[in-house]
Protein backbone atom coordinates (compact mmCIF):
# COMPACT_ATOMS: atom_id res chain seq x y z
CA UNK A 1 0.00 0.00 0.00
CA UNK A 2 1.50 3.34 -1.07
CA UNK A 3 0.87 6.29 1.22
CA UNK A 4 1.37 9.75 -0.32
CA UNK A 5 2.38 12.76 1.76
CA UNK A 6 3.03 16.25 0.46
CA UNK A 7 5.26 18.62 2.48
CA UNK A 8 5.06 22.28 1.47
CA UNK A 9 7.69 24.45 3.18
CA UNK A 10 9.79 27.24 1.67
CA UNK A 11 12.81 26.84 4.03
CA UNK A 12 14.81 23.91 2.60
CA UNK A 13 16.59 22.98 5.86
CA UNK A 14 13.34 22.78 7.80
CA UNK A 15 11.65 20.95 4.92
CA UNK A 16 14.42 18.33 5.03
CA UNK A 17 13.89 17.95 8.78
CA UNK A 18 10.16 17.36 8.23
CA UNK A 19 10.92 14.76 5.55
CA UNK A 20 13.30 12.97 7.93
CA UNK A 21 10.76 12.91 10.76
CA UNK A 22 8.00 11.60 8.49
CA UNK A 23 10.38 8.90 7.18
CA UNK A 24 11.15 7.91 10.76
CA UNK A 25 7.42 7.75 11.68
CA UNK A 26 6.67 5.32 8.86
CA UNK A 27 9.80 3.25 9.40
CA UNK A 28 8.97 2.84 13.11
CA UNK A 29 5.17 2.72 13.24
CA UNK A 30 4.03 1.71 9.72
CA UNK A 31 6.89 -0.43 8.32
CA UNK A 32 4.66 -2.38 5.90
CA UNK A 33 3.46 0.74 4.09
CA UNK A 34 5.25 2.13 1.05
CA UNK A 35 5.77 5.86 1.54
CA UNK A 36 5.94 8.49 -1.19
CA UNK A 37 6.88 12.02 -0.06
CA UNK A 38 6.47 14.96 -2.43
CA UNK A 39 7.83 18.41 -1.58
CA UNK A 40 6.89 21.95 -2.58
CA UNK A 41 8.60 25.25 -1.79
CA UNK A 42 5.53 27.48 -2.16
CA UNK A 43 1.74 27.35 -2.31
CA UNK A 44 1.59 27.37 -6.09
CA UNK A 45 3.81 24.26 -6.34
CA UNK A 46 1.72 22.66 -3.58
CA UNK A 47 -1.51 23.27 -5.51
CA UNK A 48 -0.05 21.97 -8.78
CA UNK A 49 1.12 18.73 -7.13
CA UNK A 50 -2.28 18.05 -5.56
CA UNK A 51 -4.06 18.77 -8.85
CA UNK A 52 -1.75 16.30 -10.60
CA UNK A 53 -1.85 13.54 -7.97
CA UNK A 54 -4.16 13.15 -4.98
CA UNK A 55 -2.44 13.02 -1.58
CA UNK A 56 -3.26 11.14 1.64
CA UNK A 57 -1.86 13.87 3.93
CA UNK A 58 -0.74 17.44 3.22
CA UNK A 59 1.64 19.22 5.60
CA UNK A 60 1.80 22.89 4.69
CA UNK A 61 3.58 25.96 5.97
CA UNK A 62 1.36 29.05 6.04
CA UNK A 63 3.88 31.81 5.34
CA UNK A 64 5.29 30.95 1.87
CA UNK A 65 6.20 33.00 -1.21
CA UNK A 66 4.30 33.15 -4.54
CA UNK A 67 1.12 31.76 -2.94
CA UNK A 68 0.75 31.42 0.83
CA UNK A 69 -0.51 28.28 2.55
CA UNK A 70 -3.96 29.66 3.35
CA UNK A 71 -4.69 30.44 -0.30
CA UNK A 72 -3.35 27.05 -1.39
CA UNK A 73 -5.59 25.27 1.14
CA UNK A 74 -8.67 27.23 0.04
CA UNK A 75 -8.06 26.22 -3.59
CA UNK A 76 -7.35 22.59 -2.67
CA UNK A 77 -10.64 22.44 -0.76
CA UNK A 78 -12.53 23.36 -3.94
CA UNK A 79 -11.80 19.90 -5.36
CA UNK A 80 -10.68 17.80 -2.38
CA UNK A 81 -12.80 18.15 0.76
CA UNK A 82 -11.47 15.16 2.66
CA UNK A 83 -7.65 15.08 2.52
CA UNK A 84 -6.21 15.80 6.00
CA UNK A 85 -4.22 19.06 5.96
CA UNK A 86 -1.88 19.92 8.82
CA UNK A 87 -0.83 23.58 8.89
CA UNK A 88 2.50 24.75 10.33
CA UNK A 89 2.42 28.30 11.63
CA UNK A 90 4.47 30.63 13.78
CA UNK A 91 1.57 33.04 14.34
CA UNK A 92 0.03 33.31 17.80
CA UNK A 93 -2.56 36.04 17.23
CA UNK A 94 -6.05 34.56 17.81
CA UNK A 95 -7.50 36.35 14.77
CA UNK A 96 -4.79 35.03 12.46
CA UNK A 97 -5.13 31.50 13.86
CA UNK A 98 -8.90 31.66 13.24
CA UNK A 99 -8.22 32.72 9.64
CA UNK A 100 -5.87 29.75 9.17
CA UNK A 101 -8.43 27.29 10.55
CA UNK A 102 -11.22 28.71 8.43
CA UNK A 103 -9.15 28.31 5.27
CA UNK A 104 -9.97 24.59 5.55
CA UNK A 105 -7.09 22.95 7.43
CA UNK A 106 -7.85 19.81 9.45
CA UNK A 107 -5.47 20.75 12.26
CA UNK A 108 -2.48 23.00 12.91
CA UNK A 109 0.72 22.93 14.92
CA UNK A 110 2.90 25.80 16.04
CA UNK A 111 6.45 26.73 15.15
CA UNK A 112 8.95 26.13 16.71
CA UNK A 113 7.98 22.53 16.10
CA UNK A 114 6.96 20.33 19.03
CA UNK A 115 8.37 17.03 17.72
CA UNK A 116 6.25 14.74 19.91
CA UNK A 117 3.05 16.58 19.08
CA UNK A 118 3.90 16.51 15.36
CA UNK A 119 4.53 12.74 15.50
CA UNK A 120 1.23 12.21 17.37
CA UNK A 121 -0.67 14.23 14.77
CA UNK A 122 0.79 12.35 11.79
CA UNK A 123 0.19 8.97 13.48
CA UNK A 124 -3.44 9.95 14.17
CA UNK A 125 -3.97 10.90 10.51
CA UNK A 126 -2.43 7.65 9.23
CA UNK A 127 -4.35 5.45 11.67
CA UNK A 128 -7.61 7.12 10.67
CA UNK A 129 -6.73 6.51 7.00
CA UNK A 130 -5.96 2.83 7.61
CA UNK A 131 -9.24 2.36 9.42
CA UNK A 132 -11.26 3.66 6.48
CA UNK A 133 -9.42 2.02 3.58
CA UNK A 134 -9.90 -1.38 2.03
CA UNK A 135 -7.66 -4.29 2.84
CA UNK A 136 -6.73 -7.35 0.81
CA UNK A 137 -7.13 -10.94 1.87
CA UNK A 138 -7.49 -14.20 -0.04
CA UNK A 139 -9.77 -16.05 2.38
CA UNK A 140 -13.51 -15.98 1.73
CA UNK A 141 -15.87 -15.09 4.57
CA UNK A 142 -19.27 -15.08 2.85
CA UNK A 143 -21.76 -17.90 3.43
CA UNK A 144 -22.46 -18.65 -0.25
CA UNK A 145 -19.12 -19.98 -1.35
CA UNK A 146 -15.81 -21.02 0.19
CA UNK A 147 -13.66 -20.64 -2.89
CA UNK A 148 -10.66 -18.30 -2.95
CA UNK A 149 -11.58 -14.80 -4.11
CA UNK A 150 -9.35 -12.53 -6.11
CA UNK A 151 -10.30 -9.53 -3.97
CA UNK A 152 -11.74 -8.78 -0.56
CA UNK A 153 -12.52 -5.19 0.45
CA UNK A 154 -13.42 -4.37 4.05
CA UNK A 155 -15.41 -1.31 5.10
CA UNK A 156 -15.45 -0.50 8.82
CA UNK A 157 -18.83 1.02 9.72
CA UNK A 158 -18.97 3.09 12.90
CA UNK A 159 -21.04 6.07 11.74
CA UNK A 160 -23.75 6.76 9.16
CA UNK A 161 -21.14 8.60 7.06
CA UNK A 162 -19.23 5.32 6.64
CA UNK A 163 -22.27 3.77 4.94
CA UNK A 164 -22.41 6.67 2.46
CA UNK A 165 -18.77 6.08 1.53
CA UNK A 166 -19.59 2.41 0.94
CA UNK A 167 -22.55 3.31 -1.30
CA UNK A 168 -20.44 5.66 -3.38
CA UNK A 169 -17.75 3.03 -3.80
CA UNK A 170 -20.29 0.44 -5.01
CA UNK A 171 -22.10 2.76 -7.41
CA UNK A 172 -18.79 3.73 -8.99
CA UNK A 173 -17.65 0.10 -9.15
CA UNK A 174 -19.74 -0.81 -12.15
CA UNK A 175 -22.19 1.63 -13.75
CA UNK A 176 -23.87 -1.19 -15.66
CA UNK A 177 -24.92 -3.10 -12.57
CA UNK A 178 -26.29 -0.31 -10.39
CA UNK A 179 -29.93 -0.89 -11.44
CA UNK A 180 -29.71 -4.53 -10.39
CA UNK A 181 -27.89 -3.93 -7.14
CA UNK A 182 -30.27 -1.31 -5.81
CA UNK A 183 -32.47 -3.78 -3.90
CA UNK A 184 -29.46 -5.34 -2.18
CA UNK A 185 -28.11 -1.89 -1.32
CA UNK A 186 -31.45 -0.99 0.23
CA UNK A 187 -31.46 -4.17 2.33
CA UNK A 188 -27.90 -3.52 3.50
CA UNK A 189 -28.77 0.11 4.28
CA UNK A 190 -31.83 -0.91 6.35
CA UNK A 191 -29.79 -3.38 8.37
CA UNK A 192 -26.78 -1.09 8.85
CA UNK A 193 -29.08 1.70 10.00
CA UNK A 194 -30.41 -0.56 12.75
CA UNK A 195 -26.87 -1.58 13.71
CA UNK A 196 -25.63 2.03 13.94
CA UNK A 197 -28.67 3.04 16.00
CA UNK A 198 -27.93 0.23 18.43
CA UNK A 199 -24.52 1.82 19.04
CA UNK A 200 -22.49 -1.07 17.63
CA UNK A 201 -19.83 -0.87 14.91
CA UNK A 202 -19.33 -3.65 12.39
CA UNK A 203 -17.83 -4.44 8.98
CA UNK A 204 -19.17 -4.74 5.45
CA UNK A 205 -17.00 -7.13 3.47
CA UNK A 206 -17.16 -7.06 -0.33
CA UNK A 207 -15.82 -10.12 -2.14
CA UNK A 208 -15.92 -11.16 -5.77
CA UNK A 209 -15.08 -13.96 -8.15
CA UNK A 210 -15.62 -14.27 -11.89
CA UNK A 211 -19.39 -14.63 -11.54
CA UNK A 212 -20.63 -12.78 -8.46
CA UNK A 213 -20.23 -9.97 -5.97
CA UNK A 214 -20.76 -10.97 -2.33
CA UNK A 215 -21.64 -8.56 0.48
CA UNK A 216 -21.17 -9.86 4.02
CA UNK A 217 -22.13 -8.00 7.19
CA UNK A 218 -20.26 -9.37 10.19
CA UNK A 219 -20.35 -8.98 13.98
CA UNK A 220 -24.11 -8.44 14.10
CA UNK A 221 -26.36 -9.39 16.99
CA UNK A 222 -28.15 -12.62 16.02
CA UNK A 223 -31.55 -11.28 17.14
CA UNK A 224 -31.04 -8.25 14.91
CA UNK A 225 -30.43 -10.53 11.91
CA UNK A 226 -33.53 -12.62 12.67
CA UNK A 227 -35.66 -9.51 13.11
CA UNK A 228 -34.38 -8.05 9.87
CA UNK A 229 -35.13 -11.21 7.85
CA UNK A 230 -38.64 -11.35 9.33
CA UNK A 231 -39.35 -7.80 8.14
CA UNK A 232 -37.50 -8.08 4.81
CA UNK A 233 -38.12 -11.49 3.22
CA UNK A 234 -35.45 -12.00 0.54
CA UNK A 235 -35.13 -14.81 -2.00
CA UNK A 236 -33.07 -17.59 -0.42
CA UNK A 237 -30.48 -17.73 -3.26
CA UNK A 238 -29.70 -14.05 -2.65
CA UNK A 239 -29.11 -14.16 1.10
CA UNK A 240 -27.79 -16.49 3.79
CA UNK A 241 -27.37 -15.91 7.52
CA UNK A 242 -25.68 -17.73 10.35
CA UNK A 243 -25.65 -16.35 13.91
CA UNK A 244 -23.78 -13.02 13.69
CA UNK A 245 -23.20 -12.97 9.92
CA UNK A 246 -25.44 -12.27 6.92
CA UNK A 247 -24.34 -12.47 3.26
CA UNK A 248 -25.93 -11.12 0.06
CA UNK A 249 -25.02 -12.09 -3.51
CA UNK A 250 -25.33 -10.11 -6.76
CA UNK A 251 -24.51 -11.91 -10.04
CA UNK A 252 -22.11 -10.11 -12.33
CA UNK A 253 -23.48 -9.01 -15.68
CA UNK A 254 -22.71 -11.18 -18.70
CA UNK A 255 -21.69 -9.60 -21.99
CA UNK A 256 -24.79 -10.85 -23.86
CA UNK A 257 -27.02 -9.32 -21.16
CA UNK A 258 -25.11 -6.02 -21.48
CA UNK A 259 -25.66 -5.96 -25.24
CA UNK A 260 -29.38 -6.65 -24.83
CA UNK A 261 -29.69 -3.84 -22.30
CA UNK A 262 -27.83 -1.42 -24.56
CA UNK A 263 -30.00 -2.35 -27.52
CA UNK A 264 -33.16 -1.89 -25.49
CA UNK A 265 -31.87 1.46 -24.22
CA UNK A 266 -31.21 2.60 -27.82
CA UNK A 267 -34.75 1.98 -29.05
CA UNK A 268 -36.80 2.78 -25.96
CA UNK A 269 -37.42 6.39 -24.94
CA UNK A 270 -35.83 7.43 -21.67
CA UNK A 271 -38.41 7.41 -18.91
CA UNK A 272 -38.95 10.75 -17.22
CA UNK A 273 -39.69 9.02 -13.96
CA UNK A 274 -36.60 8.47 -11.83
CA UNK A 275 -35.73 4.88 -11.06
CA UNK A 276 -34.78 3.71 -7.60
CA UNK A 277 -31.05 3.84 -8.32
CA UNK A 278 -31.26 7.50 -9.36
CA UNK A 279 -33.25 8.34 -6.25
CA UNK A 280 -30.70 6.50 -4.11
CA UNK A 281 -27.84 8.39 -5.78
CA UNK A 282 -29.55 11.71 -5.04
CA UNK A 283 -30.07 10.67 -1.43
CA UNK A 284 -26.38 9.82 -1.19
CA UNK A 285 -25.40 13.23 -2.58
CA UNK A 286 -27.67 14.94 -0.03
CA UNK A 287 -26.15 12.84 2.74
CA UNK A 288 -22.60 13.69 1.63
CA UNK A 289 -23.52 17.38 1.60
CA UNK A 290 -24.74 16.98 5.17
CA UNK A 291 -21.53 15.15 6.07
CA UNK A 292 -19.54 18.21 4.96
CA UNK A 293 -21.43 20.25 7.55
CA UNK A 294 -20.16 17.81 10.17
CA UNK A 295 -16.56 18.48 9.11
CA UNK A 296 -14.50 21.65 9.39
CA UNK A 297 -14.87 22.31 5.66
CA UNK A 298 -18.19 24.18 5.69
CA UNK A 299 -19.09 27.17 7.83
CA UNK A 300 -22.09 26.77 10.11
CA UNK A 301 -22.91 29.71 12.37
CA UNK A 302 -23.96 29.34 16.00
CA UNK A 303 -27.32 30.86 15.09
CA UNK A 304 -27.86 28.21 12.41
CA UNK A 305 -26.96 25.47 14.86
CA UNK A 306 -29.39 26.90 17.42
CA UNK A 307 -32.22 26.84 14.87
CA UNK A 308 -31.47 23.20 14.01
CA UNK A 309 -31.14 21.89 17.58
CA UNK A 310 -33.56 19.26 18.73
CA UNK A 311 -35.63 20.80 21.60
CA UNK A 312 -34.72 17.80 23.77
CA UNK A 313 -31.09 18.95 23.74
CA UNK A 314 -31.80 22.40 25.18
CA UNK A 315 -32.08 21.19 28.79
CA UNK A 316 -28.84 19.23 28.53
CA UNK A 317 -27.00 22.27 27.15
CA UNK A 318 -28.34 24.40 30.01
CA UNK A 319 -26.68 21.95 32.43
CA UNK A 320 -23.25 22.44 30.84
CA UNK A 321 -22.27 24.91 33.61
CA UNK A 322 -22.99 22.36 36.34
CA UNK A 323 -21.20 19.63 34.37
CA UNK A 324 -18.11 21.80 33.99
CA UNK A 325 -18.10 22.69 37.68
CA UNK A 326 -18.31 19.00 38.60
CA UNK A 327 -15.41 18.29 36.24
CA UNK A 328 -13.31 21.02 37.88
CA UNK A 329 -14.06 19.62 41.36
CA UNK A 330 -12.95 16.17 40.26
CA UNK A 331 -9.69 17.58 38.86
CA UNK A 332 -8.97 19.33 42.20
CA UNK A 333 -9.71 16.03 43.98
CA UNK A 334 -7.31 14.32 41.58
CA UNK A 335 -4.53 16.72 42.63
CA UNK A 336 -4.95 16.00 46.33
CA UNK A 337 -5.89 12.31 46.17
CA UNK A 338 -4.04 9.59 48.01
CA UNK A 339 -2.13 7.03 45.98
CA UNK A 340 -4.92 4.50 46.48
CA UNK A 341 -7.67 6.88 45.28
CA UNK A 342 -5.92 8.40 42.23
CA UNK A 343 -7.05 5.83 39.66
CA UNK A 344 -10.66 5.96 40.87
CA UNK A 345 -10.83 9.76 40.65
CA UNK A 346 -9.26 9.71 37.18
CA UNK A 347 -12.06 7.32 36.16
CA UNK A 348 -14.59 9.89 37.41
CA UNK A 349 -12.89 12.58 35.29
CA UNK A 350 -13.13 10.27 32.28
CA UNK A 351 -16.83 9.70 33.03
CA UNK A 352 -17.44 13.47 33.02
CA UNK A 353 -15.64 13.88 29.69
CA UNK A 354 -17.57 10.98 28.20
CA UNK A 355 -20.86 12.60 29.27
CA UNK A 356 -19.84 15.73 27.37
CA UNK A 357 -18.94 13.54 24.40
CA UNK A 358 -22.37 11.85 24.34
CA UNK A 359 -24.23 15.19 24.47
CA UNK A 360 -22.06 16.75 21.76
CA UNK A 361 -22.43 13.66 19.57
CA UNK A 362 -26.22 13.87 19.93
CA UNK A 363 -26.16 17.54 18.99
CA UNK A 364 -24.39 16.60 15.75
CA UNK A 365 -22.12 18.66 13.48
CA UNK A 366 -19.07 18.07 15.72
CA UNK A 367 -17.37 14.95 14.33
CA UNK A 368 -13.86 16.27 14.97
CA UNK A 369 -14.56 16.99 18.64
CA UNK A 370 -16.44 13.71 19.11
CA UNK A 371 -13.47 11.72 17.75
CA UNK A 372 -11.10 13.83 19.90
CA UNK A 373 -13.09 13.07 23.06
CA UNK A 374 -13.06 9.36 22.22
CA UNK A 375 -9.27 9.24 21.66
CA UNK A 376 -8.49 11.46 24.66
CA UNK A 377 -10.58 9.48 27.17
CA UNK A 378 -8.94 6.27 25.90
CA UNK A 379 -5.57 7.94 26.51
CA UNK A 380 -6.52 8.87 30.10
CA UNK A 381 -7.76 5.34 30.79
CA UNK A 382 -4.49 3.86 29.55
CA UNK A 383 -2.17 6.15 31.56
CA UNK A 384 0.67 4.20 33.11
CA UNK A 385 0.77 3.84 36.91
CA UNK A 386 4.20 5.50 36.93
CA UNK A 387 2.54 8.73 35.81
CA UNK A 388 -0.14 8.56 38.50
CA UNK A 389 2.37 7.63 41.22
CA UNK A 390 4.65 10.57 40.35
CA UNK A 391 3.26 13.62 42.19
CA UNK A 392 4.92 16.12 39.84
CA UNK A 393 3.52 14.42 36.75
CA UNK A 394 0.10 14.16 38.32
CA UNK A 395 0.07 17.87 39.18
CA UNK A 396 1.19 18.68 35.62
CA UNK A 397 -1.65 16.58 34.20
CA UNK A 398 -4.16 18.27 36.51
CA UNK A 399 -2.95 21.72 35.39
CA UNK A 400 -3.30 20.76 31.73
CA UNK A 401 -6.78 19.31 32.35
CA UNK A 402 -7.85 22.58 33.98
CA UNK A 403 -6.72 24.41 30.86
CA UNK A 404 -8.73 22.00 28.75
CA UNK A 405 -11.83 22.66 30.87
CA UNK A 406 -11.31 26.40 30.37
CA UNK A 407 -11.18 25.77 26.60
CA UNK A 408 -14.43 23.79 26.84
CA UNK A 409 -16.03 26.60 28.84
CA UNK A 410 -14.96 29.18 26.24
CA UNK A 411 -16.25 26.94 23.43
CA UNK A 412 -19.63 26.38 25.13
CA UNK A 413 -20.15 30.08 25.87
CA UNK A 414 -19.40 31.18 22.30
CA UNK A 415 -21.49 28.52 20.57
CA UNK A 416 -24.39 27.72 22.91
CA UNK A 417 -24.78 30.73 25.23
CA UNK A 418 -23.78 33.90 23.38
CA UNK A 419 -24.16 32.18 19.97
CA UNK A 420 -22.00 34.82 18.37
CA UNK A 421 -19.46 32.78 16.42
CA UNK A 422 -19.83 32.79 12.61
CA UNK A 423 -18.37 29.28 12.40
CA UNK A 424 -18.98 26.58 15.02
CA UNK A 425 -15.99 24.64 13.69
CA UNK A 426 -13.56 27.43 14.61
CA UNK A 427 -12.65 25.68 17.88
CA UNK A 428 -12.51 22.10 16.51
CA UNK A 429 -8.88 22.08 15.41
CA UNK A 430 -7.58 23.96 18.46
CA UNK A 431 -9.44 21.64 20.86
CA UNK A 432 -8.05 18.58 19.05
CA UNK A 433 -4.53 20.05 19.18
CA UNK A 434 -4.80 20.76 22.92
CA UNK A 435 -5.78 17.15 23.61
CA UNK A 436 -2.94 15.86 21.43
CA UNK A 437 -0.56 18.25 23.18
CA UNK A 438 -1.45 16.71 26.56
CA UNK A 439 -1.05 13.20 25.16
CA UNK A 440 2.32 14.03 23.62
CA UNK A 441 3.70 15.36 26.91
CA UNK A 442 3.11 12.00 28.57
CA UNK A 443 4.42 9.84 25.75
CA UNK A 444 7.27 7.66 26.91
CA UNK A 445 10.72 8.73 25.79
CA UNK A 446 11.55 6.95 22.54
CA UNK A 447 14.61 4.74 22.85
CA UNK A 448 14.76 3.59 19.24
CA UNK A 449 17.94 4.56 17.38
CA UNK A 450 15.85 6.05 14.59
CA UNK A 451 14.83 8.85 16.95
CA UNK A 452 18.23 9.55 18.47
CA UNK A 453 18.89 12.06 15.70
CA UNK A 454 16.17 14.30 17.12
CA UNK A 455 17.47 15.16 20.56
CA UNK A 456 15.16 17.27 22.73
CA UNK A 457 17.94 19.83 23.15
CA UNK A 458 18.65 20.03 19.45
CA UNK A 459 18.03 23.58 18.22
CA UNK A 460 17.60 22.45 14.60
CA UNK A 461 13.81 22.48 15.02
CA UNK A 462 13.84 25.95 16.53
CA UNK A 463 15.23 27.89 13.56
CA UNK A 464 11.92 28.82 12.01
Amino acid sequence: MKFKILIAEDEKDFRDILVSIVDMIFEKYFPSMELKISVASNGEEELNIVQTESQDIIITDINMPVMDGKEAVRKIRLFDKSVPILALTAVTDAGEVEEIIQSGVSNYTSKPLNRKLFIAQIKAFVNFYLKSQFQYNKSAVNLMSREVFKRKTIFSVERVEDIFEFWEYILELNEMFENRIEDILQHIYNLEEKIIRSGVSNEIILEENLENYYFTLSEIDAELVDGFLALHPIESPKVKSDKNVISFVVPKEREDVKEALLEEEFFVETQSKKNSAEILREEIEEARALDLRYSTHEKVSAEELSAELDPSMEDKIENFDEDLELLRVRIYDFEEASAEAVRGILSLIVDSLQQFSVIIENIGLFNVITRTFYNFTNFLNSLDETVLDDLQKRLLLATLLKGLVDDLDHWIVNIFIERNTPDIHYFDASFAENCLEIESIFLEEESDDSEEDYDEDDDSLEFF
